[in-house]
């Protein structure tokens, strides 16, 4: 299973550029449960890699792992913590998150939005945003229910990158997929340092191992 082995810098890539009317903004998140395949690159780096990521309204976490990581990221999104698993040590680090440092991860109210268009992705139709954060700017595909398909863009010191959809399926996540495992030690964290969640575009490094 991809998840034991994937990473804290997991989702997907770097989104957005571009002031919108306040008003005007993609879904923040799906009203249903999705597991999401992309393709991710980076800029200046050959190859790609694969990354999963999974959502479940009930639990209202997000997790993200990616192929041959030693670790994998579940966001606590009510808590506004996060985990970071590392099955290798049986530990998990649980720290504290704030959107200046996940603004790469998901979209949200702190972000800046400019619709752009209408495109298809993975046979799904999706509204083209550009989008400005704190710190990354860039572009994202977004289905009507808040489903990232495309994105591209970069970070101001993390690097630019790029996320495709290969594979979007709807339907229950099941809760093994949002809890550490039964007898990893948990280590208490301060805060979790900006960017340290990776870039949902994937602009920016892989966390470091």
């Amino acid at each position: 299973m991809i998840r034991a082995k994937a990473s804290c810098a997991s989702l997907l890539i770097c989104l957005l550029a571009a002031a919108a009317p306040a008003q005007e903004h993609p879904p923040y998140l799906p009203p249903r449960d999705v597991a999401m395949n992309y393709q991710r690159t980076q800029t200046g780096k050959s190859g790609s890699r694969v990354v999963r990521a999974y959502y479940s309204v009930r639990n209202r976490k997000l997790g993200v792992e990616i192929l041959n990581a030693r670790t994998y990221v579940i966001m606590l999104l009510d808590e506004g913590k996060i985990q970071t698993v590392t099955p290798q040590s049986r530990s998990y680090l649980k720290m504290p998150f704030g959107f200046n440092g996940v603004t790469n991860m998901l979209p949200n109210q702190q972000m800046q939005f400019a619709k752009r268009g209408i495109d298809q992705v993975a046979g799904l139709a999706r509204t083209v945003w550009d989008m400005q954060g704190t710190q990354i700017r860039g572009q994202a595909c977004i289905t009507g229910d808040g489903v990232i398909l495309y994105g591209a863009g970069e970070e101001d010191t993390r690097g630019g990158g790029a996320i495709r959809a290969r594979m979007v399926q709807y339907g229950p996540q099941p809760d093994s997929l949002f809890t550490p495992p039964k007898g990893y030690k948990i280590i208490e964290g301060r805060q979790a340092p900006s960017g340290a969640t990776g870039s949902i575009l994937g602009a920016g490094p892989d966390a470091p191992r």
